[in-house]
């Protein structure tokens, strides 16, 4: 089907672009899991940032609970799935980035695998840095609100993933690592924006019947000229 069609068409490419965006961060952290199990990151981890294992099942998890809530008219199966999902995320973002305000240890870091002390840009074994944390917790928001109906407030969280990205996003962009490798600030593998990046955009377009992607998916002059527009602003500000 052409692009054009799809534009035409809101609720379908919302399912179609939905979709893609879920895919990206399924295989990103599915492969990453995957990693984990064969002992791999800790040894690449001298060498570049590793996404930890409490993040790669995040992204798995998350992009699953888009695949199954960002629908329209939801069976109960789904909707508690979703919620179960969100309601996994939520803490396990909430309680990293509390450790990383407190300096606590909840224990939480090393649950799944054991990862030795002198990974780059990590401040505690297998601890997921600030920005990858927020986003985790914000993701389980955004799935929550479609789980239980509130989708209007979806992209939201979607935008505010995207923001909190958008600093290490320009770093690896523009090779200024203190962007993307501060432990303490901004610590992130660029294989989690990937991911993150493509969950909140997820987030966003799930709701198709607002804006933001109401706006640009509208059938005259504003929308075609904001279609148009778009992909010049962004690559300019990268």
């Amino acid at each position: 089907m052409p692009i054009h069609a799809l534009f035409a068409q809101p609720a379908l490419f919302s399912k179609f672009a939905t979709r893609i965006c879920a895919a990206v961060a399924l295989v990103i952290g599915g492969g990453w899991l995957v990693a984990w199990i064969s002992g791999a990151p800790p040894r690449w981890g001298v060498s570049m940032i590793t996404v930890k294992t409490n993040m790669a099942l995040a992204q798995f998890l998350g992009a699953a609970g888009l695949l199954l809530v960002a629908a329209h008219d939801l069976s109960f199966g789904r909707r508690l799935a979703g919620g179960i999902i969100a309601f996994i995320l939520i803490p396990v973002g909430s309680l990293t980035f509390t450790q990383h305000l407190t300096g606590a240890d909840f224990g939480i870091d090393q649950l799944l695998y054991t990862e030795p002390p002198g990974a780059l840009a990590t401040v505690a074994p297998n601890r997921m840095g600030p920005p990858g944390s927020l986003c985790v917790a914000l993701a389980g928001c955004g799935l929550l609100a479609l789980a239980t109906g509130y989708r209007r407030v979806a992209p939201l969280f979607g935008i505010g993933i995207i923001a909190i990205a958008l600093v290490p996003v320009i770093g690896y962009l523009s090779s200024v690592s203190q962007f993307y490798s501060d432990a303490k600030v901004t610590g992130i593998a660029w294989y989690s924006l990937a991911a993150l990046c493509s969950i909140g955009l997820g987030l966003i377009i799930a709701y198709h019947e607002g804006p933001p992607l109401e706006h640009l998916l509208r059938n005259d002059a504003g929308g075609v000229l904001l279609r148009r527009a778009l992909p010049v602003t962004v690559a300019l500000q990268s």
